[in-house]
């Protein structure tokens, strides 16, 4: 039973007109995207995956139809197909030849090039000698320096690009034959230059190849035993295999190989790089790829595959309720689903998406009707209507995008547990119980009545949403996403003992389960970002703003020391009393640290700060001091919103004196008025209000009266603040200030029995007991 309670015809005319249009658009809007959700006109039958357990009534064929060969088979058929398909090469019958041609053309042109940097050598070892062989001395001739410049530019007109090192060995090689050599370097070689016999081993080992078969595409790159080679000059086909031709990479690796062994001196510091070099150039394929004659062939031998592997036959029963889906079931349920066509008839497609429609309200309607008998302060609010409505919008909106994207098992990775813990840490565990449940019946339907979407959910979220009642700081949401991940596990161990079902695809579920579950350590920024934006007043902001080192109780512990002392008085209190009645202890606590802040526009007219100096009120007038002790509770009320205190705060501060009056100075200007025989305005000594709207701001009110009064108590004794506190509880209890604040007539006597007790000990009063006669 409340403390005062009127019935007022004006209260269900508002409740009716709180039902607005903002209540209706929201639910229509979660009706439709939770309809549009489904995948339309989509038939169930092969919602199940290998593994899971047939829910429904036993399946009988209706007629005879095929099974179909599954995506997967049919791919791996036709790559076999395709792999044993005789390439197509053509004969390319002047590779021989040219071959040899290249090869003399490059020998040619290094000729040229290695008589130009002979005569280069000869010049700079003349140059040389005339400058009496001292280097420092050496000054090279136009003729020596145009042979330079002569050989670098006929190094460009050859086909192969060599570093400088090979060009020097090369062409010092070249060199050693020259009767214009010194006399020290003229025992040339009698065999042909080093280019000279690289290129002719190329090209007389290529010829050897080519007759071989020398492919031009790498051997490994043709699967089937055989080739098919045409021969254009005789118009014929042949088979040669593949075990007797020779692949590109393999061909220029064994011309490699045989170069070094037999043509390169021991220990020769020509590269591979510069061999590989010589071997691009003069080495020709062959036997060329005919791409397109081949994929024709291709595409013709997989026209020739059976996408039938069987046949149904009329009655023949598909699968049992309760039987365990296996491959081979499955695959029977998909090409019955293909026989039938994805699509719905059209009757039974309108029936489909009625019963969506009907879901999407039953579970939106229930979430409702929860929240205006269950939770009417969140019912009434629309900013809390709208955060609800935008949490269970984004889930359903990522359940939609996955069931169209994504594989089923990616829906565990939709972080429901989120929601979870959101709807614990700004409303309460119940409602994140039953949001959750919600949103684990709609993606279970979206899954075809999946029930182990669903159970695994519901546990997975009611894990996270329990262990996110106690959330104090972000390290714990690790600790949740641990717990949330317990639960879906749990949840996924129960199913697969009950029913059977296959554990990879448990392991599958737990997997993206586990994703969604570690999602939840993002939820910590959502929170900040949606206390702002909905001015929504959680545990973890409370705990923000009950530390000391807040600028506001900075700036108060400042300029208003008394102030904060009365205040930190006051909220060790109120916090007791809201603990004993069962209100939120923390806003209590929280408000009463802030609720005089409003003190700083003139700490000096507050008795707490004045510290036995001279007390300001003594050259006003009663009115003007009243004002100056009632502006600060307005001011308050601005400085909190400066410093962006969240309007749960602000609202304790603003009534946290209700609509009382300012007694002392009210008596004051009362014997000033009988003096001087004028009249008093008695709302001059008011405060504007509002009166305290919950159990947090009335329990404020109490405490700050009794707490202040106290102070001004001389010799206290537990008698005399048993009778204070009963005095100022009593008082404020007739004058109606408690009357919307939900505290009954069951809790005043609490009240007043924990401020008795707090004040003694803060007094350090001992109950006096009746001296025991002698007898």
């Amino acid at each position: 039973m409340s403390v005062s309670k009127k019935f007022d015809i004006r209260r269900p005319i508002a409740a009716l007109r709180n039902l607005g249009s903002i209540k209706i658009g929201l639910f229509v809007v979660l009706v439709v995207l939770t309809t549009l959700a489904f995948k339309q006109g989509i038939r169930t039958e092969t919602s199940f995956s290998v593994g899971d357990r047939w829910q429904k009534e036993t399946l009988v064929a209706e007629s005879e139809f095929p099974i179909y060969k599954s995506v997967d088979s049919l791919q791996v058929e036709r790559q076999r197909v395709r792999d044993s398909v005789e390439p197509i090469f053509y004969i390319f019958p002047d590779a021989r030849q040219q071959t040899r041609v290249a090869a003399d053309s490059i020998s040619a042109l290094l000729d040229i090039a290695f008589d130009a940097y002979t005569d280069y050598l000869v010049g700079a070892r003349r140059d040389t000698i005339a400058a009496g062989n001292d280097p420092a001395l050496v000054s090279f001739s136009e003729s020596t320096i145009e042979d330079s410049l002569r050989f670098m530019e006929l190094r460009l007109q050859v086909p192969i690009r060599l570093s400088d090192p090979a060009w020097r060995l090369l062409g010092w090689d070249y060199a050693l034959r020259s009767p214009d050599m010194p006399t020290a370097t003229r025992f040339a070689p009698v065999n042909p230059p080093l280019f000279e016999r690289i290129l002719n081993a190329i090209a007389s080992r290529s010829q050897r190849l080519q007759l071989q078969g020398a492919l031009d595409v790498p051997i490994d790159s043709i699967r089937a035993p055989y080739l098919t080679v045409r021969d254009t000059l005789e118009q014929t086909f042949s088979r040669r295999p593949t075990t007797e031709v020779v692949g590109q990479n393999s061909a220029r690796e064994r011309i490699q190989v045989w170069l070094e062994e037999t043509v390169l001196p021991e220990g020769s510091s020509l590269t591979s790089a510069a061999i590989a070099q010589f071997i691009e150039s003069v080495f020709t394929p062959s036997l060329i790829y005919q791409s397109i004659p081949t994929e024709l062939r291709r595409t013709e031998a997989e026209a020739q595959i059976i996408p039938v592997r069987g046949m149904v036959a009329e009655g023949e029963e598909i699968v049992r309720n309760g039987e365990l889906i296996t491959a081979e079931i499955k695959q029977k349920l998909d090409s019955l689903e293909r026989e039938r066509g994805s699509e719905l008839p059209e009757r039974q497609e309108r029936l489909q998406f009625i019963g969506q429609i009907l879901l999407a309200l039953t579970m939106i309607g229930i979430f409702a009707l929860f929240l205006r008998n269950a939770r009417p302060s969140i019912y009434s609010s629309n900013k809390s209507m709208i955060l609800l409505s935008l949490l269970y919008a984004g889930t359903v909106i990522s359940f939609a995008a996955v069931i169209r994207l994504a594989p089923p098992e990616f829906m565990y990775a939709v972080p429901v547990v989120i929601v979870s813990v959101l709807l614990t840490v700004i409303f309460d565990s119940r409602l994140a119980l039953l949001g959750t449940l919600a949103l684990a019946i709609v993606g279970g339907f979206l899954l075809h009545s999946d029930f182990t979407y669903t159970w695994a959910t519901l546990i997975g979220g009611a894990f996270a949403a329990f262990s996110a009642r106690s959330l104090r700081n972000r390290g714990q949401l690790f600790l949740t996403a641990a717990f949330a991940f317990g639960g879906y596990a749990l949840a996924f161990v129960t199913v697969w003992l009950y029913e059977g079902i296959v554990w990879s695809s448990i392991w599958e579920h737990l997997l993206f389960a586990g994703i969604g579950s570690f999602l939840l350590v993002t939820a910590y920024p959502f929170v900040w970002v949606l206390e702002r934006i909905f001015d929504i007043t959680t545990d973890l902001r409370l705990l923000e703003l009950s530390d000391t080192n807040h600028p506001l109780l900075r700036e108060l512990m400042q300029r208003a020391p008394g102030t904060l002392n009365h205040s930190i008085q006051v909220s060790s209190l109120a916090g007791s009393v809201a603990d004993a009645v069962g209100a939120n202890t923390l806003l209590t606590r929280v408000g009463a640290l802030y609720h005089d802040v409003g003190k700083l526009s003139s700490p000096e007219y507050f008795i707490e700060n004045q510290a036995g100096g001279v007390n300001p009120h003594d050259d006003l007038q009663p009115e003007e001091s009243a004002q100056i002790i009632i502006s600060h509770v307005t001011k308050g009320t601005e400085l909190g919103e400066r410093y962006g205190l969240p309007s749960k705060v602000l609202h304790l501060v603003a009534s946290h004196h209700g609509t009382t009056r300012t007694e002392y100075f009210f008596q004051r200007a009362v014997e000033q008025s009988k003096a001087s025989g004028t009249a008093l305005e008695e709302s001059v000594f008011r405060y504007p209000g509002p009166r305290p709207q919950s159990k947090e701001a009335g329990i404020l009110l109490l405490t700050d009266t009794v707490e202040a009064a106290s102070r001004t108590m001389q010799d206290v004794t537990a008698e005399k603040l048993q009778e204070l506190v009963d005095r100022l509880v009593t008082h404020k209890v007739a004058s109606g200030q408690l009357d919307e604040t939900g505290l009954t007539f069951r809790d005043i006597p609490l009240i007043k029995k924990v401020l008795q007790d707090q004040l003694m000990a803060i007094h350090h009063v001992r109950v006096s007991y009746p001296e025991m006669s002698n007898s």
